[in-house]
């Protein structure tokens, strides 16, 4: 309905518009529409001057947007729409607290402080000839060192700003093609460091030369493909190195674990009674082979912070912990109140000695660069962020059983747990999928928020001989396998974590392998028309003494410097990009370090050269087999 009035009112404009207004005809530029009895006639009929009254807005707005290039055209050759577009965009992006949006600004800003040096030299007389040259570098240059800064450098002038996924997106497309653009704006400069570079191999050097210019001279072209390769093999070096963050966990698993070597849990409908006793009692598994058995409960709950602007009640996992637990548990602590101890064992022992306080996982703590957030509405402490220092206030949070019912219960949260803690967190038995915020205390707090017994469906099993805890944990299955207990060792939880985020990363990887392929197929074509392009200057380079091997070489080379180029920048910018997200992470994992992964590596730079040198042999060999009679014939 609403289409068919939309055509009508349109229609009826048109009707107006063949009534009342003039059209000058686009060959004589005399009037074909009169007003004379409002009829319309035109001898190209009514479709030319519907076409023309459909497409005459187009026009004006392009003659618009010419007239206002040509009005700043003057003021572009100094740099001003950058430099007052960047810093409106950057501005902008402080005051939403957006970094991408910063970002983009500081970047034209950067880019308008080029063109000013470019416009400076011009007017001084000085590198003339150079100017635009000079210009152009600076500006790619200033760029590619504004996006390789270390994610929190220009803190002190943004304050902190929010960022997703999207920033990875930008900084590698800026950062390589800002690489890319500084590369062939020097192309004369990078031919010469080659030809240098090669200098030894005397006899090559003729083929050298002719290789090394037609690609540099060839900017765009060129430039683009190298672009392509870059971006492929950046992707994949993040990635590549990012899957090596996952070594903290087998270097110190105690602080994932706890210091446990299997964890077992049971159905809540099948608790078990005393463990103890069970274990003493079974023939398969000995109480000698415990060194200590935790245990530990949990329910859903609401919870909210006393005194903040947020005072709705909120989703959070309430865990109870047994005296045991307390006393034998090694996970670490990233923040907390210096009032209740100044290292991890003694908040531990607080909260085993004052059953109101408790402590909170890192699920809490907000993310202040945005990459995090609550999760279903659930709970999240006001007034910290996982940036501040270790040193807090604790503050007292209110919770309750879901929906308001039972009594309202007030806990002290002293301290705030080690991120790695969440990797195993066993709070997922209800199902859900969600990493939620959970508040830890001694076991009295479970009866207190429920009103009942809780019983208790989760152990922790640290053994005399770890090395035989996979062995165990299928005994200690088949010990409460009328409790239908699932036990693993941890070491298998941490591999098995492992391998699942280790799955992902190759999966994306070998996408973006194929975006490799696009790019090594580029090159192929490429070839395949530099020898259609070039086939008289081959008879040329034939008639003067080259053998078909040189010009099979020259065409080989070409495609080494591209390929080489491509993997060279990819292999820089991501190494450097992956170095500050590593940074930039291990200030929330303790202990996290910058990993290259050299064998990966290698790998990646093997197959991407080697692809390029098989889709550029056979067109190499098809111009090494041209006679030079039949190319200088040729049109």
């Amino acid at each position: 309905m609403l289409g068919l009035l939309g055509l009508t009112w349109y229609w009826w404009i048109i009707k107006w518009l063949l009534q009342w207004t003039p059209i000058l005809s686009a060959s004589g530029g005399t009037v074909i529409v009169t007003n004379g009895r409002k009829r319309v006639t035109h001898p190209k009929g009514l479709g030319w001057l519907l076409i023309y009254l459909f497409f005459s807005p187009i026009i004006w707005i392009k003659r618009i947007v010419a007239t206002i290039w040509q009005l700043i055209q003057p003021w572009n050759r100094i740099g001003a729409p950058a430099l007052v577009t960047g810093v409106l965009l950057a501005l902008g992006g402080i005051s939403i607290e957006q970094t991408w949006l910063w970002s983009i600004g500081a970047s034209l800003f950067l880019i308008g402080i080029g063109q000013l040096v470019g416009w400076s030299l011009r007017r001084s007389g000085r590198l003339r000839v150079r100017a635009s040259q000079v210009s152009y570098t600076i500006s790619a240059g200033l760029v590619l060192i504004f996006w390789s800064l270390p994610f929190d450098s220009l803190n002190w002038l943004t304050g902190e700003l929010n960022n997703s996924i999207e920033m990875f997106i930008l900084s590698g497309v800026f950062m390589v093609g800002s690489a890319v653009f500084v590369v062939m704006n020097n192309a004369e400069t990078l031919s010469v460091i080659i030809e240098r570079g090669l200098s030894p191999f005397g006899s090559m050097k003729p083929v050298i030369r002719t290789a090394i210019a037609y690609p540099l001279a060839a900017k765009f072209r060129t430039g683009l493909t190298i672009a392509m390769f870059s971006l492929v093999i950046f992707t994949l070096i993040v990635f590549a190195i990012l899957n090596n963050i996952g070594s903290v966990l087998e270097e110190e698993p105690d602080r994932v674990t706890g210091g446990y070597d299997i964890r077992g849990t049971t159905s809540r409908d099948l608790p078990i009674s005393d463990i103890n006793a069970a274990i003493a009692a079974a023939s398969e598994v000995s109480p000698a082979d415990f060194e200590v058995i935790a245990t530990t409960g949990e329910i859903r709950g609401e919870s909210r912070q006393t005194g903040a602007e947020e005072i709705a009640f909120k989703p959070i996992v309430i865990r109870g912990l047994d005296d045991e637990y307390l006393r034998t548990s090694l996970i670490e602590f990233t923040h907390w109140d210096h009032d209740f101890g100044t290292t991890d064992a003694e908040i531990w022992r607080a909260l085993r000695n004052d059953p109101s306080l408790a402590v909170m996982n890192s699920q809490a703590i907000t993310e202040p660069d945005g990459f995090a957030g609550p999760q279903n509405d659930q709970f999240m402490v006001e007034g910290i962020t996982s940036d501040d220092a270790e040193v807090i206030e604790s503050i007292t949070v209110q919770i309750r059983a879901p929906g308001g019912r039972g009594q309202v219960v007030e806990r002290k949260i002293i301290a705030y747990m080690d991120i790695l803690a969440n990797i195993l967190d066993p709070s997922d038995d209800f199902g859900d999928g969600n990493a939620f915020t959970t508040v830890l205390s001694a076991t009295p707090l479970l009866e207190e928020v429920a009103g009942i017994p809780v019983p208790f469906t989760i152990y922790q099993f640290r053994l005399t001989d770890p090395t035989r805890a996979d062995e165990i944990a299928g005994k200690l299955e088949t010990v409460f396998l009328d409790n239908s207990m699932e036990a693993d060792s941890a070491q298998f939880l941490i591999r098995q974590n492992q391998e699942q985020g280790d799955a992902f990363n190759l999966l994306f990887q070998g996408f973006m392998g194929l975006g490799l392929l696009v790019g090594v197929a580029s090159l192929g074509v490429i070839s395949f028309r530099a020898v259609v392009e070039r086939r008289q200057s081959i008879g040329m380079m034939r008639a003067i003494g080259y053998k078909g091997w040189m010009i099979q070489a020259g065409f080989l080379i070409e495609s080494t410097v591209i390929a080489l180029l491509g993997i060279g920048i990819g292999i820089g910018l991501g190494s450097m990009i992956s170095y500050n997200i590593v940074q930039e992470i291990g200030k929330d994992i303790e202990g996290l370090k910058f990993h290259v992964p050299w064998i990966n590596m290698l790998a990646i730079v093997g197959i991407a050269w080697a692809f390029a040198m098989i889709t550029t042999y056979w067109p190499a060999r098809q111009a090494s087999q041209i006679y030079p009679s039949e190319a200088l014939r040729y049109e």
